[in-house]
């Protein structure tokens, strides 16, 4: 018989060794079915005397059945016609196992903790689903062990155990091959690779009986799980063995044994075992002796080959690893026996559970010795009633473990059992193959490094093919330089060499290195990276970037400020290599003021439209109102097809159409920039074109190319994928002003103004301390460019104007308008006030019956401490000034009355007028 453990630990990840490769399985949408060869099944690996072999992939499975997921075939054949020729197919969604071979079936046991470690789980299948798993395969002499380390997308980790038996007529000298399966599932396997180890150790058996509460539940539990009981034998084979009553000690359920009348021994043994020759294994459990002994030869053994009772008051058992008997008939005194060594005597108290542990280690096969450590200790292990080693045991039962032995030699006195565990350690003496990395080139040479992860080995390698181990190997010391197109190497570690293996230098050509790229990856900077990963090796040290941005080569040492519209050009130096091609790209300066930002986040309880809706020749267009605000003053959206997805932490907007659903800028100007952030750039466009050199990430930029509306279609690239929408920001060198229907406004600007090129019809003024007068104030025109913050006055007809932005200006001298920017103002009214605000077409004191707020972007006079003035002035403009004195020097009598544009008006008027000069 040989033993086939497989494990599946579902826990964190673990390393392996040696050169690696990829497989998949399945359709990504997990709906590959059973048994479907090729699309199904990964590659088979191989796995060539003892060692390991270690795969780490990620799983998915459908979650609607329990049997769902990923399956490990293992056996000498396993090919594309029938994979049933393995020797067991193990299911990881149902955690059970497939015997195969003749009299295998239903041969396998299988335990798992995943309702321990997850009570309130949604089980196994869905607990793999996104599962990312490392399986190993450890092969040693007659065994094999899988284990696998998983960590659930969602739960807790679990392990699941496979113990199986096969037949004698398998090939434990040839390959064993490997491949996983798939049902409704997927799985890609990003590392395969052989490991190396020197010693597993492996849980073979473990069994907790306090579940039990009768001997009937007990005897089931443990014949199901590979036990037998072999009934009485002794000086009277033929007497029937009877089922005695269970006795309770503790709060500990127990098994007892049938009650046999006369001198019997009872044999409880582990049916599924094989030959531990070789490994170093132990064996822990907890037992009770129910009544007193009061006659000699009643003994507990753990026995070896043989699983019959030899007779005689002193042994209970041939070829025992360890035993206890009664020498004497005594009630408590009993004599422990290792091999054939007595110890000294000890006593047991009846009724009282007792903790054994046997561990064998330095097993010698063939000179049947071995090292056995025996303890005895009371249950809660505070008090030590036994603990020795014996080295150099001699026992002709040496490398095999069959069960316990317990003689009864009178009635009702059953032994009591619990808490069995068995491990074993695995020895795995192998050696990982060695790992190679590319790192470099010198013109057509190459250079690469060898490491092998099993401590304490050494690497070889070769230019020419040998044998592992054969002369004409050279021993790796350090990083190779090679013009060699192929390299050989191997490991060794004492006497175990690894496989060897080749890779392909690619030498005798030089390398260029990969062409640098250039990335506008925020608003106005750009990084230029040079990856070298294409080249297939490592790169060291990092290439030299040098770039050109309006001037000479410069070396690249971090981000770039975009400063001009240019083409940055770049390319790689490093010495040994070919200087990579030139990359370039054109970037450009945004413009200087951002006149739109919407959305600023997209989480709102309410979203609706205006119902203000207008249509151009492409789409009726409506404002979006977010909770209660308008989203931005030039953003509107087609009415059909966009559409808002309100869902926790998911919100996004989205282009419900594989056809154009468009967006409208209002009242765009000429070189304005206009920047989408979606997931794809815009499918139509209309007075806008794209722009490289603005964009950037999924920030898709489009220019405007004339005055007016911009359009911007977006479109779903198909009926299955949604395209998402995160906001919309435009930039502009213009800045906005209104003036009202009385022909003025105040205006000031966060930024430098060229007022030297105003629209048409729109002119600037100021007013200086020498302008002002009793009831007037006379305005100075503002023809050039002027800094951030300065106060104005704006004349023009009703309506919106843009304002060309200056990169600096001068002050206007002895201007006394002030400006707000940043926040609002405050006026405080008082009798000795000499601030005024713009009130329609006249400047009004701010005095005891108004106070004033002066909002951000405009302006108010302020004349404190410099000139006595009236609480009212009005507005005049240079080409006013001299109608009025024309009116001053009118006779009393006959005295016209005059608005304060020089134009003659009758005493009805209302407003400001000038009559006598005054």
């Amino acid at each position: 018989m040989k033993t086939l453990l497989v494990s599946v630990v579902l826990c964190a990840g673990s390393s392996a060794w040696a050169s690696s490769t990829t497989s998949q399985a399945g359709a990504t949408d997990n709906s590959t079915g059973w048994n479907t060869w090729d699309a199904g099944f990964t590659k088979n690996y191989t796995l060539s005397g003892n060692g390991s072999y270690r795969f780490t992939f990620y799983t998915t499975n459908a979650t609607t059945e329990s049997y769902y997921g990923w399956s490990l075939f293992v056996g000498n054949t396993i090919n594309t016609t029938n994979v049933w020729d393995a020797w067991m197919i193990c299911r990881s969604g149902l955690a059970d196992a497939w015997g195969t071979r003749t009299g295998a079936k239903g041969a396998a046991t299988t335990t798992d903790t995943y309702s321990t470690n997850n009570p309130s789980g949604s089980g196994i299948a869905t607990a793999m689903n996104g599962a990312m798993v490392t399986v190993t395969v450890t092969r040693s002499s007659d065994d094999i062990i899988v284990s696998a380390d998983i960590t659930p997308a969602s739960e807790n980790a679990f392990n699941i155990t496979w113990a199986y038996s096969y037949g004698d007529g398998d090939d434990t000298t040839a390959d064993i091959y490997l491949c996983f399966g798939v049902d409704n599932a997927y799985l890609n396997i990003t590392d395969a690779r052989t490991v190396a180890e020197n010693y597993t150790t492996v849980s073979v058996m473990s069994e907790d009986y306090e579940q039990f509460t009768a001997n009937a539940d007990i005897l089931s539990a443990l014949e199901n799980n590979g036990w037998s009981f072999n009934g009485r034998q002794g000086t009277n084979p033929t007497a029937n063995c009877t089922q005695g009553t269970t006795t309770n000690l503790s709060k500990y359920a127990n098994i007892q044994y049938p009650n046999i009348a006369g001198d019997r021994a009872q044999i409880w043994s582990f049916q599924n075992l094989t030959a531990l020759t070789g490994d170093n294994w132990t064996i822990t459990f907890s037992a009770a002796l129910t009544t007193p002994n009061t006659n000699a030869g009643i003994g507990l053994a753990i026995i070896g080959t043989s699983s019959t009772y030899s007779g005689g008051t002193n042994s209970g058992c041939s070829n025992a690893f360890f035993k206890i008997y009664a020498k004497d008939a005594k009630s408590t005194t009993y004599t422990p026996v290792i091999g054939s060594t007595e110890l000294e005597t000890l006593t047991l108290t009846s009724g009282t559970w007792y903790k054994y542990t046997i561990k064998v280690t330095n097993i010698d096969a063939n000179a049947m010795t071995a090292t056995i450590y025996a303890k005895i200790t009371t249950y809660d292990e505070q008090t030590t009633v036994l603990e020795t080693t014996q080295n150099n045991v001699s026992t002709s039962s040496i490398g095999t473990l069959k069960g316990f032995i317990w003689l009864t030699p009178r009635a009702n006195m059953p032994l009591l059992l619990d808490d069995v565990q068995l491990t074993k350690e695995i020895s795995t003496l192998t050696c990982a193959a060695p790992i190679y990395t590319l790192t470099g080139a010198s013109g057509t040479s190459r250079k690469f490094t060898l490491a092998c992860e099993s401590e304490g080995s050494t690497c070889y390698y070769s230019t020419t093919e040998l044998a592992a181990g054969a002369d004409g190997w050279t021993e790796y010391t350090g990083e190779v330089t090679t013009s060699a197109a192929t390299i050989y190497a191997y490991a060794a570690k004492s006497t175990a060499n690894s496989d060897v293996i080749s890779f392909s230098t690619n030498a005798g050509e030089n390398v260029q290195l990969a062409t640098p790229t250039i990335s506008r990856n925020a608003y106005n900077t750009v990084t230029i990276t040079a990856d070298q990963s294409s080249l297939g090796f490592g790169v060291a040290p990092e290439p030299a970037i040098y770039y050109t941005y309006g001037g000479e080569a410069t070396l690249y040492t971090g981000a770039i400020t975009v400063s001009a519209d240019e083409t940055i050009e770049a390319y790689a130096v490093l010495d040994g290599y070919t200087t990579s091609e030139t990359a370039s790209r054109a970037v450009a300066l945004y413009p200087t003021v951002q006149v739109e930002s919407a959305p600023e986040n997209n989480t709102y309880s309410s979203v609706s439209l205006s119902g203000n809706t207008f249509t151009s020749e492409k789409a009726t267009y409506d404002a979006l109102i977010l909770d209660g605000s308008q989203w931005g003053d030039n953003v509107y959206i087609q009415t059909t097809n966009f559409g808002y997805r309100n869902g926790g932490s998911s919100n996004h907007w989205y282009f419900n159409s594989t056809s154009s659903v468009w967006l409208c800028m209002k009242d765009m100007k000429a070189g304005d920039v206009i920047v989408c952030r979606t997931t794809y750039a815009a499918s139509s466009l209309v007075n806008a074109t794209y722009s490289e050199k603005y964009s950037y990430s999924n920030y898709f930029a489009y220019l405007v190319t004339a005055d007016g509306d911009v359009e911007i279609g977006h479109a779903k690239p198909n009926s299955s994928t949604m395209h998402y929408f995160y906001g919309v920001y435009a930039y502009s060198n213009y800045v906005s002003a209104t003036i009202g229907s009385a022909g003025y406004a105040t205006f000031a600007s966060s930024y430098p103004l060229d007022l030297s090129a105003l629209p048409e019809g729109l002119e600037a003024y100021y007013i200086t301390t020498s302008g002002v007068n009793d009831g007037y104030a006379t305005l100075t025109q503002a023809t050039s460019a002027i800094p951030a913050g300065e106060g104005i006055i704006l004349k023009g007809t009703a309506g919106t104007y843009s304002i060309p932005v200056a990169t600096s200006g001068t002050a206007l001298t002895g201007n006394k308008l002030v400006g707000v920017t940043g926040e609002a103002a405050t006026l405080t009214a008082s009798a000795s006030s000499k601030q005024y605000v713009l009130v329609g077409n006249e400047l009004q004191c701010v005095n005891g019956s108004i106070d004033a707020e002066v909002p951000v972007g405009k302006a108010y006079l302020d004349l404190t401490g410099v000139v006595a003035a009236k609480s009212r002035l009005a507005l005049v403009f240079p080409d006013d000034a001299n109608a009025i004195k024309s009116i001053a020097a009118e006779s009393a009598e006959n005295a016209a009355i005059y608005n304060l544009s020089g134009q003659r008006v009758n005493a009805a008027y209302k407003g400001i007028v000038i009559k006598n000069g005054k």
